[in-house]
C-alpha cells in the first residue's frame, strides 16, 4: 500500500489538502490524523485505490507545527509554518508636570517573539524592559518640566507610543474673588508665575472691563474695572490663564411699598400691598404673624402686588407685619375677646363648702372675678388671662330656708344655691311617766323657726291634747287613759323624734 499527500507543507493560513492511496482492489484501508488541526473529510475508510481530502486549520502560534495522517501501519507527514508575531502596545500615554516613571504593557501572541523597546525623544528614558519575548512590560521616566505641555515617542515592539506630558507653567492669582457695592468701582489681581511663562486675561461679563495688562509672560498685575448697578446682585469673572477671579457685586435695587400699614377688625380680613421698583429686581414678602398669611404666591421680580388674609381672632387687640420687599408693613387687628363659664350655676349643701368654674375665652384675653355677697368667697383666679378656672367657698346658712346668690366672672354671672339647714328637733324631757289611773303631761319642742312638725301618738291610749302641730319651739300636751292591765309603754312622734310614756300596772305604786 502506498500514499501521499498533496501538499505536504502549508501556510499559517492552512488549507486544503489530499491524501491519494494506491493499493490492490481487494485490499481495505482506514485514514485517522494524529493532530486536531489535520481533519480529514467524509470518507477515512475504504478499499483499494481512493483519494481522501482533508483540511489544516489556522495557526495562531508563531512556531511551526508538524503532524501525520496515519494509513495502516504507514504514516504520511504533514508541517505547517509558523504564525507571523503580533504585539499590542498602547499607542499613547500621558504623564505629569511633576514628572514620573510609567510602566506600559506589551502582549504578544506567542512566548517566542522577541521584541525591543528605545526611546525616540531625549526627554524619555527607558530604565526597565529594553528588550524582551512574549508578554512583558517597559518601564519608561519622564522629568519634570517648568515649561508649557510637550509630546515624545517610544518605539516598543516595532510601534509608535506617543507620551504627553502636562504643562509645568503653575499660575497663582491674588485675591481670588472680591465684592463690590452696587456703585462699582475699579481693581487689582496679582499674577505669580515662572517667567516666560505665556497667559491671557479675559472678561467673563460684559458689566466687567480689564483696563490693563490683558495678555503677558511671568509675573504681573490685571487692572478691571465694574459698571456701577441699579438692578439686583450679580456674578461675573475673569480668567487668568487657567485661574479664576470671581466678582460679586451687591443689588442696587430699591423698593418701595403703599400703604405701609393696614386696620382689620376681630372678624378678620384681607388686604394687597403694592411694591415698585426696576425690572429685574427680585424681592421676597413673608410673615412674622402665624395670622397674617400671604396668599398669592409666584415671581417677585420687579414691580408686583402682595395680597395677605388676616385670620379672625378670639383674643385681644394684636399687631404684626410683614416684611415685603425689606420694608415693614403692619397690620392692626381689634379684640375679638368672648368669655365663657362651666357651669353657670352651681348648688351647695346648707353646711357650705367650695367649688370651682371654667373660665374659657382666647389665649391673652384678660378678665377679673367678683363676689357680691357675703357668705361667697372667692379664693383663687380673682384675676387672670386666658382660659382658667375660679376657685370659691360658701358658708354654711344660719337658716333652714334656702338661698341664693351670684358672682361675677369675666363679665358673666354665676348663680351659686345653698339648701336651708335640716330641720333638727330636740324633745324635753324625752320621756315621762304616768300612773296606772292615767294623767296628763307636757313635753317642749325645740327646733329651728322655720322647721313644721306634727306630734302624732302610735298608741291608742296616750293622746295628744293640744300642740298637735306646729313651726319652730313649742308646747305639747298629752293625756293617757286608765291603765287595766300590765305596765305599758307608748310614744309620741314629733319630727321624727320619739316621746317615750311609760304607764305603770294596775296596784302598782308609783309615787309617793
Amino acid at each position: 500500500m502506498g500514499a501521499a499527500v498533496e501538499p505536504a507543507r502549508f501556510g499559517a493560513d492552512g488549507g486544503d489538502g489530499t491524501l491519494s492511496i494506491t493499493t490492490n482492489r481487494e485490499c481495505s484501508w482506514s485514514a485517522s490524523s494524529t493532530d486536531s488541526w489535520v481533519q480529514l473529510g467524509a470518507q477515512s475508510s475504504g478499499q483499494g485505490n481512493a483519494t481522501v481530502t482533508f483540511r489544516v486549520s489556522t495557526n495562531g502560534d508563531p512556531s511551526q507545527r508538524r503532524g501525520a495522517i496515519t494509513i495502516g501501519e504507514q504514516q504520511v507527514p504533514i508541517s505547517q509554518d509558523a504564525a507571523a508575531c503580533v504585539f499590542t502596545v498602547p499607542s499613547r500615554d500621558t504623564v505629569s508636570s511633576d514628572g514620573e516613571r510609567r510602566s506600559l504593557n506589551v502582549t504578544a501572541n506567542g512566548p517566542g517573539c522577541s521584541w525591543t523597546a528605545r526611546s525616540e525623544t531625549e526627554w524619555l528614558t527607558i530604565v526597565q524592559g529594553g528588550q524582551g519575548s512574549g508578554n512583558g512590560q517597559v518601564v519608561y521616566e519622564a522629568p519634570p518640566t517648568k515649561g508649557p505641555p510637550r509630546s515624545g515617542e517610544l518605539t516598543i515592539a516595532g510601534q509608535r507610543v506617543v507620551v504627553v506630558q502636562g504643562g509645568g507653567c503653575s499660575m497663582t492669582i491674588a485675591p481670588t474673588s472680591q465684592t463690590m457695592s452696587a456703585d462699582g468701582g475699579t481693581g487689582a489681581i496679582s499674577l505669580t508665575t515662572d517667567a516666560g511663562c505665556p497667559w491671557s486675561a479675559q472678561s467673563e461679563a460684559a458689566w466687567i472691563s480689564i483696563t490693563s495688562a490683558p495678555s503677558g509672560t511671568g509675573a504681573a498685575t490685571v487692572a478691571f474695572r465694574v459698571g456701577a448697578s441699579d438692578g439686583p446682585a450679580r456674578t461675573g469673572a475673569l480668567r487668568i490663564g487657567e485661574q479664576v477671579f470671581t466678582l460679586r457685586q451687591n443689588s442696587g435695587c430699591r423698593f418701595s411699598i403703599n400703604p405701609d400699614s393696614s386696620s382689620v377688625l376681630h372678624t378678620g380680613g384681607s388686604g394687597t400691598v403694592a411694591v415698585t421698583t426696576v425690572a429685574g429686581c427680585e424681592w421676597t414678602a413673608t410673615s412674622s404673624a402665624s395670622w397674617i398669611t400671604i396668599t398669592n404666591a409666584g415671581s417677585r421680580n420687579g414691580n408686583g402686588t402682595v395680597q395677605f388674609a388676616v385670620a379672625a381672632t378670639t383674643g385681644p387687640a394684636r399687631s404684626g407685619t410683614l416684611t415685603v420687599a425689606g420694608r415693614t408693613f403692619t397690620v392692626s387687628q381689634s379684640s375679638g375677646c368672648t368669655f365663657g363659664i362651666s357651669p353657670a350655676s352651681q348648688n351647695v349643701p346648707y353646711f357650705g363648702g367650695s367649688g370651682s368654674v371654667a373660665v374659657a375665652t382666647g389665649a391673652g384675653c384678660p378678665w377679673t372675678a367678683a363676689s357680691s355677697i357675703p357668705w361667697v368667697r372667692i379664693t383663687a383666679g380673682q384675676s387672670g388671662t386666658g382660659p382658667g378656672p375660679v376657685a370659691f367657698t360658701v358658708d354654711e346658712t344660719p337658716s333652714s330656708l334656702p338661698r341664693s346668690g351670684s358672682v361675677n366672672i369675666a363679665g358673666q354671672t354665676f348663680t351659686i344655691g345653698q339648701d336651708g339647714a335640716p330641720c333638727a328637733f330636740v324633745l324635753s324631757p324625752p320621756a315621762a311617766a304616768v300612773a296606772a289611773i292615767g294623767g296628763s303631761g307636757t313635753f317642749e319642742v325645740n327646733t329651728k323657726e322655720a322647721c313644721t312638725w306634727n306630734a302624732t301618738s302610735n298608741d291608742p291610749w296616750l293622746r295628744v291634747t293640744a300642740g298637735a302641730s306646729g313651726a319652730g319651739d313649742a308646747t305639747v300636751t298629752f293625756g293617757a287613759d286608765v291603765n287595766l292591765g300590765p305596765a305599758r309603754t307608748g310614744t309620741i312622734v314629733v319630727g321624727g323624734r320619739p316621746f317615750t310614756v311609760s304607764q305603770a300596772a294596775v296596784g302598782t305604786i308609783t309615787g309617793r
